[in-house]
């Protein structure tokens, strides 16, 4: 590393940043050179530089500072340097690590090649990582922006991005369209126009796999669900195919753990729908029309089919396993259905009570089974936000730092809360011996309890069969007016419980024990 680039000496109070064991190493004072820029790009690093200054003093509390270092490249390092890129700002770049540039003049059709191909080229910065999100507040002219959250990884330095080209007319161009016409497609009955520009997009297996294991790498980390490869393998097999097909073949090999294509999700699902479906059946359903193609590209799609099924078919073991009877119904606890509000009425009464309010564990096979259930509870998500969700590859909403399955400070995850030992459910009476009419029975001399009410009420019901002549065998009338004196009472025994329960004093009642 030089005390100056271009003569323009290194800032003397900072640290270049260091790179050790897959990691960048960033001090408190890390420099970090940067590239202005032509026309807008002035006034763009201006902004920008006030803009991440702030940032830094922002997150750091002032511990951290960017000790900036300019790089001189287009117009700026011509007009002084009499180069477009000259060598020391390319070692600047590769000595530092880390760099920010602005937009730098390349004239379309004719004068320099495009600085920013060889920046990539030289420095071999083979991906291009974007990401694309919503901001809450930024106009947008779509109906859902906020859907709106990718990151996009280009590859660099093939296809287009290679440069390789020939303007039409120049011998060069002449050269290659000769060499095409009159040997490689001189029996195919196609020919390039002898006008055309010729350009080359080189593809290759090895740039192809270093960019898919960082995608992968990458949403492996920040806990990404789907990683797409965009492509035009139907037009270009042998380049944009061969694309897609690298890209797979390398994420079977290095991430088989992590990882499940897409076409295998069609073959597992098919599976689990009729898990007596034959390889040559499923290898139907994945690929349409496969009976008029040849031999040996059935056997192909048979082969990938019995590959899949091997590799992470029925014998593989899950992460989480759910089994059900043969009889499962869950028609209780459809919205809508007859039993839905029995159900939910049932759940909220029973599921909400603490478990100090029923049976506690007494035996040691019911204690073993408390902490089975506690433990296996620890790692179920309880919420849309629970960390839990990351254990089995799904991002919580609303995520944020430090977030660990089996940390969760959810209620549900707490003993005294859902679902422990002692809780009242549906198999109560395994626990308690009480069926449903004890626990009413529980639930009213405890509220009779609580009002300060004696616990029955010897006057309201007396059941004895009755015989004709019986004298306590009232006339109608004489009945009726006894349910109403009956009815009375209850209601001035229910205003009275009322009243206590709220603490206010017991209402004054007139002769007829009612209440006005």
């Amino acid at each position: 590393m030089k005390k100056s680039y271009n003569d323009i000496p290194v800032p003397a109070g900072g640290q270049p940043i260091d790179y050790k064991d897959g990691v960048f190493q960033i001090p408190d004072r890390p420099i970090i050179p940067f590239i202005e820029g032509d026309g807008t790009g002035r006034d763009i690093w201006r902004a920008s530089r006030r803009v991440l200054d702030a940032a830094v003093e922002k997150a750091f509390g002032g511990k951290k500072h960017i000790a900036w270092y300019e790089v001189l490249a287009g117009e700026k390092a011509f007009n002084s340097r009499g180069s477009w890129l000259p060598d020391d700002s390319v070692e600047a770049l590769r000595d530092f690590r880390i760099a920010l540039k602005g937009p730098l003049t390349t004239p379309v059709g004719g004068g320099i090649r495009s600085l920013n191909v060889t920046l990539r080229q030289v420095l071999d910065l083979y991906a291009c990582v974007r990401p694309v999100r919503y901001f809450e507040g930024v106009p947008s002219p779509v109906k859902y922006p906020e859907r709106m959250n990718v990151v996009i990884f280009r590859e660099n330095t093939e296809d287009v991005y290679a440069g390789i080209e020939w303007r039409s007319g120049t011998p060069e161009a002449k050269q290659v369209i000769d060499f095409l016409n009159e040997g490689l497609l001189k029996s195919t009955g196609r020919q390039i126009r002898t006008d055309s520009g010729i350009g080359i997009k080189p593809i290759s297996p090895t740039a192809t796999g270093r960019l898919m294991r960082r995608a992968l790498n990458y949403a492996i980390e920040n806990n990404r669900r789907v990683v797409t490869l965009v492509h035009k393998g139907n037009i270009m097999k042998f380049t944009e195919g061969a694309f897609r097909d690298w890209g797979y073949a390398l994420a079977k090999a290095e991430f088989r753990e992590q990882i499940v294509t897409e076409r295998e999700s069609w073959i597992l699902g098919n599976l689990d729908k009729d898990p007596n479906l034959t390889v040559e059946q499923n290898a139907a359903m994945i690929e349409p029309g496969l009976e008029n193609a040849t031999e040996s590209f059935r056997q192909q799609i048979y082969t990938e089919v019995k590959q899949a099924l091997d590799a992470i078919g029925p014998d593989a073991e899950p992460l989480h396993v759910a089994r059900f009877g043969q009889r499962f119904d869950a028609q209780g606890v459809i919205a809508g259905s007859p039993d839905a509000n029995r159900c939910i009425g049932y759940l909220t009464k029973y599921l909400t009570k603490h478990v100090a309010d029923c049976h506690r564990a007494q035996t040691p096979a019911q204690h073993e089974h408390a902490e089975r259930l506690a433990d296996a509870l620890r790692y179920e998500p309880c919420s849309p936000t629970c960390a839990n969700w990351l254990r089995y590859g799904m991002q919580p909403r609303n995520p944020r730092p430090g977030l660990r399955p089996g940390h969760c400070k959810g209620k549900a995850h707490r003993r005294e809360h859902l679902g422990y030992a002692g809780r009242r459910v549906l198999v109560s009476r395994k626990w308690s011996g009480k069926t449903l009419t004890d626990h009413r029975a529980d639930r009213q001399a405890w509220i009779l309890a609580t009002l300060g009410l004696p616990t029955a009420d010897p006057g309201r019901y007396t059941w004895e069969p009755v015989s004709p002549g019986d004298p306590d065998h009232m006339p109608n009338a004489q009945r009726l007016l006894h349910i109403v004196a009956d009815r009375q009472r209850w209601h001035a025994a229910l205003t009275l419980a009322r009243a206590r329960a709220s603490g206010q004093p017991a209402p004054q009642l007139p002769a007829t024990g009612q209440a006005a």
